[in-house]
């Protein structure tokens, strides 16, 4: 997740639609982020709601334009079959190997994945999740995975970096399956209408407004960091919460070519975190996923 008071929105992260790409381009914007993989990068809104309110953060989420990123379900599906293949998760000793679906051809993974009682490796928390909120999280808009980039050009401001992020850019593809062993023009029509109209109808549901609505969206309003940036930077409890907030950040610097003293001096404004030891972890990171 990413909150920018500074260039009006907040991010909630959906799995399998890029976002770790997009977290990398685009965490210089953040006030609070949580970019990595684990702890609340994919917090769903509740979850996000939640994650304040324990901390007595006040986001103002409605000063800003909230969204996620939804994809057709077919190719969402599919993306995490090929994930899922990777052989990291072939070892049966492995906690997750009950995730791997190297042993199975896509259409008796598709068969399992539409029986009664489907395999876990089928399942994944349905896209629907990030974009429904009952337990006080905000209404978040869902943007099309297809239609990324015009809609993030026209939506957010200028000078956020998120403005210029651009799905299929070689340079802002980081997490997408290495083993791809199926793709989206190798589904027949009916594998696909069966994902979206039999297995995921929800989601499609979600995806085919997206389509409609996306173009009405209103621009985001950038507006003063105040107190969630300051209390953010400052406050010894919230510790956990700069780190993150300052790793996002010298991740995204460091992946667009920041001079080490920029960086440090960003890193310098939480006051509860140790530049060295942030560093030491930020900089194999970006180089791995920049292929340095």
């Amino acid at each position: 997740m990413m909150i920018s008071r500074r260039f009006g929105y907040a991010f909630v992260a959906n799995q399998r639609v890029g976002t770790e790409a997009m977290h990398l381009v685009a965490g210089s914007d953040a006030d609070l982020a949580y970019a990595r993989i684990g702890n609340h990068k994919h917090d769903t809104p509740d979850q996000m709601a939640a994650f304040l309110a324990e901390r007595g953060l006040d986001a103002g989420f409605e000063d800003l334009l909230v969204f996620g990123v939804v994809r057709e379900p077919a190719a969402w599906l599919l993306s995490w079959f090929n994930s899922r293949s990777r052989k990291a998760l072939a070892n049966p000793a492995k906690r997750n190997h009950r995730n791997y679906t190297g042993g199975h051809a896509w259409a008796e993974f598709l068969e399992l994945a539409r029986s009664d009682d489907p395999p876990l490796m089928t399942k994944a928390r349905p896209q629907r999740a990030f974009f429904t909120a009952s337990k006080g999280g905000p209404d978040v808009r869902p943007v099309p995975f297809d239609r990324v980039n015009e809609v993030f050009a026209k939506v957010l401001p200028e000078g956020s970096a998120m403005h210029g992020f651009r799905m299929g850019d070689p340079a802002h593809r980081k997490n997408s399956a290495k083993d791809v062993r199926m793709t989206m023009d190798e589904m027949s029509a009916e594998d696909r209408r069966i994902v979206n109209e039999e297995i995921l109808p929800r989601d499609y549901e979600l995806y085919l407004r997206a389509r409609a609505e996306a173009d009405d969206y209103p621009p985001a309003v950038p507006a003063a960091p105040g107190e969630l940036d300051r209390r953010v930077r400052e406050e010894a409890a919230l510790d956990d919460v700069a780190y993150e907030t300052a790793f996002a950040r010298a991740q995204s610097l460091m992946f667009h070519g920041a001079a080490e003293a920029d960086i440090r001096a960003d890193v310098a404004r939480y006051v509860h975190v140790d530049a060295d030891a942030l560093l030491a972890e930020v900089a194999p990171r970006v180089a791995r996923m920049s292929g340095r």
